[in-house]
């Protein structure tokens, strides 16, 4: 219990530092980092035939956000390339995420609670669990590990994705170069990326031997 206790210490530290980074950063900066992202991306998805994504936080607020890497054409682009694409949409009572196919964005959205643009209900629930997850994060490492915004929505779907007998799934880690740290305080219900970007590309990718992650640098 101690050790627990001083992970999820170590966590608020660090999400209040990763915050307080992201915060100071140049819109121009983050714009072009995502768009540079999302061309990277974009090559490793086109080929697949279910991707979950994610809309990013405060577009229904402030416009272009900074906070975290913007998939948004990304989203369009695969969409027209005939992927099936979902979003997240989130219980919140129960802290359950749901993936939403979606095909007309933003029109397939609204706005919901904190803010966060979602699937609306119309939206049907795909019959197959996606190949690839791409999450969101405040900060990520090169052995897979994700450090989220505390609630473990992502987490505890991610597992439960693993879990399931009808298919595998991949699930990618997507930040800003910045966001990157030596470790990502670790608890035994933290899922693992498989993979991490970012501006730069593939960054990192756990072995499906030794589960050590692999320098990649595409």
């Amino acid at each position: 219990m101690a050790r627990q206790t001083e992970i999820q210490s170590e966590k608020r530290a660090m999400r209040a530092a990763i915050r307080a980074s992201i915060a100071a950063l140049v819109p121009e900066d983050s714009r072009v980092w995502s768009g540079t992202a999302a061309s990277k991306l974009y090559s490793r998805l086109a080929g697949a035939k279910r991707v979950m994504l994610y809309w990013p936080l405060g577009t229904a607020v402030r416009g272009a956000p900074v906070a975290e890497v913007d998939l948004r054409a990304l989203v369009s682009s695969l969409i027209g390339n005939g992927v099936e694409v979902s979003l997240p949409r989130t219980d919140w009572v129960t802290g359950e995420v749901e993936p939403r196919m979606v095909r007309q964005v933003p029109l397939d959205l609204a706005v919901g609670r904190f803010g966060v643009s979602e699937p609306v209900d119309r939206c049907p629930a795909p019959r197959l669990p996606p190949e690839i997850v791409i999450a969101p994060g405040l900060a990520f490492d090169l052995s897979g590990g994700r450090l989220g915004r505390g609630a473990g929505f992502y987490d505890r779907f991610v597992g439960n994705l693993r879990r399931n007998p009808l298919g595998t799934v991949r699930v990618i880690g997507v930040c800003f170069g910045m966001q990157l740290v030596d470790r990502v305080p670790r608890e035994a219900t933290d899922e693992l990326m498989d993979e991490v970007w970012t501006e730069a590309g593939k960054v990192s990718e756990r072995g499906s031997g030794d589960g050590k992650p692999i320098a990649a640098g595409a």
